[in-house]
């Protein structure tokens, strides 16, 4: 999972942190994993990894801090020590049933006077597009873009530098609990280190298991479970191309494993013929 997270902090903006040492930690229910690494011409350097068994954290969430604490320094000291770097800000990947998802679209009026769309006008409609009324025990960690429409045409996945003078947005929209999150900091605070960002650790494992040719169209997963009285069929379909966290599809591995499709599972007396099951 640490190198997962890695993929997703780290892809988007390589050249940017060309030089910069970036510090992630992995909490889980079973093990808290730390990856120090180097930003080496837009190669990620692995300086020191660690680690450790996990204690007062439960599905993402903190049950004991002082256990948490505890857990985390081991982890933090193991690979600091690994790789001779004294961390003091950090990137935090979770998951856990405290993570929810939604769809929302943003619009804005392209804003140069020649109609072309620039690097602005996608941060407005992507800010448009998390511009939703969510309950305030929740807090956005990622605002996923979909697919951009210029003008009425769908479909696009990058508008810079186009014609219009309408730009949408299809987003997928990561929340956490705040709760949560402000509990996770002040055990990260007690360890000595800041908290830069959130992960959600599904995203960030999508961005790091797909290869390039998943990256270049849809694909479809399915699977038959067969039982004497029924027959399901469990249908979860995504779009893969995620390895770049900017993509307007980056969205779509993210959703599968938010909503995935229990498709229909009919009685035995509406089931197939058994010949004709596989």
């Amino acid at each position: 999972m640490s190198s997962a997270l890695f993929a997703l902090s780290l892809n988007p903006r390589l050249q940017i942190m060309e030089g910069r040492i970036i510090v992630a930690i992995d909490v889980g229910t079973y093990k808290i994993v730390t990856v120090i690494a180097k930003v080496v011409e837009s190669v990620i350097s692995v300086l020191g990894v660690s680690e450790v068994k996990s204690q007062g954290i439960r599905k993402g969430q903190v049950v004991d801090i002082e256990e948490a604490v505890h857990a985390i320094n081991s982890s933090l000291e193991s690979a600091e020590r690994m790789a001779g770097y004294s961390a003091s800000h950090v990137i935090v990947s979770l998951g856990g049933s405290q993570i929810s998802c939604q769809n929302s679209r943003g619009v804005v009026a392209v804003a140069t006077p020649n109609g072309e769309i620039t690097e602005s006008d996608l941060q407005r409609v992507i800010d448009a597009a998390k511009a939703i009324s969510i309950p305030s025990t929740r807090d956005i960690i990622h605002v996923l873009p979909r697919n951009y429409i210029v003008d009425g045409q769908e479909g696009i996945k990058d508008p810079v530098g186009m014609s219009g003078t309408r730009l949408e947005v299809d987003t997928h929209i990561v929340t956490a609990n705040t709760v949560s999150l402000r509990n996770l900091e002040k055990a990260f605070s007690e360890v000595g280190v800041d908290v830069d960002s959130f992960a959600f650790s599904g995203y960030a494992s999508s961005l790091s298991v797909l290869s390039d040719t998943e990256t270049k169209g849809p694909s479809t997963s399915s699977a038959q479970l067969h039982a004497p009285s029924s027959l399901a069929q469990m249908r979860t379909e995504y779009n893969s191309a995620a390895l770049d966290a900017e993509s307007p599809d980056a969205a779509s591995a993210v959703e599968a494993q938010c909503h995935p499709q229990l498709l229909s599972c009919p009685s035995p007396t509406t089931a197939p013929p058994s010949s004709s099951l596989p």
